[in-house]
């Protein structure tokens, strides 16, 4: 297919977004048993320092995409050592979204070795995981 050809292609690109509804954290960094309700819109979270606004948003990227499982000893630079609870407490929570107008609950719990984590998605409405 030539350059002119393929000047004429139209490819049709569906944007889908996602909401983040609501988070609950059982024990997660320094924040325990704890339930966040987000509004549509913009959501502003105004806390003093070292309240856990950065934890929050670890917990929400960790939810969505798993926690890495580095070997790493120092605490920055390994998010499984820094935000297991030290006390041996389970860590973890669900996060509930909405994408393409379907809500669904992600739960995570999280142990000391990637391998022992566990991972459900159940689809609100219909309770199908």
């Amino acid at each position: 297919m030539s350059s002119a050809e393929c000047s004429h292609l139209w490819v049709r690109i569906e944007r889908t977004f996602m909401k983040i509804i609501e988070c609950y954290i059982e024990n997660f960094g320094k924040i325990r048993q704890q339930k966040f309700t987000f509004t549509d819109g913009f959501n502003c979270i105004r806390q003093n320092n070292g309240a856990g606004k950065t934890t929050l948003t670890v917990f929400i990227k960790v939810m969505l995409y798993g926690m890495s499982d580095t070997k790493r000893q120092q605490l920055s630079e390994n998010e499984r050592r820094h935000y297991l609870p030290w006390s041996g407490a389970k860590c973890g929570g669900y996060i509930v979204i909405e994408c393409g107008g379907v809500k669904y609950r992600i739960e995570r719990t999280f142990a000391p070795k990637a391998a022992d984590d566990t991972y459900r998605r159940i689809e609100v409405d219909t309770g199908k995981e």
